[in-house]
């Protein structure tokens, strides 16, 4: 008997990681479904979630959101970082192809961006103001944005006036496309013309 009681012990000792490692997986896994539903609303239009639509679509228990985010910071945090990972990672036009091909490609891209993440610009700027966590996270898409346009346009750059990369980067900015596409109210191909139009010039010799 003591034997084989030794023996059960043995095998549920082994049995218990594997119990800790399912709990971990379901925290990751609710954890996911949390930031996915709060990134949803926002991209749906809500810019302030509540905690019981967060937890709704989800399809979680409010106390969830409190368990995996024990303050409102950490989960502007989480979400900043989901936002990040959505706008990171394009695929660039090479800055040896031919001006008006990499011109089209480009403005295409970052229009597409852009209207994808309008509703998180207006989110962090209406529900997250204060969040210093959202606050560097959109100073780094927008570095990354700014870096994008001089890596694809660099040739072109370099040989223009000084002005014009400063110029360059306002143009193909979030602040650009939610002016002429929020307060304009732009269709969006009158949007992405503008932008071309625009870029173009200040890309042509003088």
């Amino acid at each position: 008997m003591g034997y084989v009681g030794a023996d059960m012990h043995r095998r549920n000792s082994r049995q218990l990681p594997l119990k800790v490692d399912g709990r971990k997986a379901r925290a990751v896994k609710t954890r996911e479904r949390i930031l996915a539903a709060l990134v949803e609303l926002i991209d749906a239009g809500n810019p302030a979630p509540t905690a019981a639509q967060i937890a709704h679509r989800a399809k979680v228990a409010v106390r969830s959101i409190a368990q995996h985010f024990r303050t409102r910071e950490q989960l502007l945090l989480a979400t900043a970082e989901t936002h990040l990972g959505r706008v990171t990672g394009v695929v660039l036009p090479d800055p040896a192809s031919p001006l008006p091909e990499r011109l089209e490609r480009f403005v295409q891209q970052r229009a597409d961006m852009l209207e994808r993440s309008a509703s998180m610009r207006h989110a962090a700027l209406m529900g997250a103001s204060g969040s210093k966590a959202v606050t560097v996270a959109l100073e780094k898409v927008a570095e990354q944005r700014r870096q994008d346009l001089r890596d694809v346009f660099k040739p072109e750059l370099m040989a223009a006036p000084k002005w014009a990369t400063s110029a360059a980067e306002a143009v193909t900015s979030g602040a650009f496309w939610d002016e002429l596409r929020r307060d304009q109210k732009l269709p969006r191909a009158a949007a992405l013309e503008a932008m071309r139009e625009a870029l173009n010039r200040m890309l042509l010799p003088p």
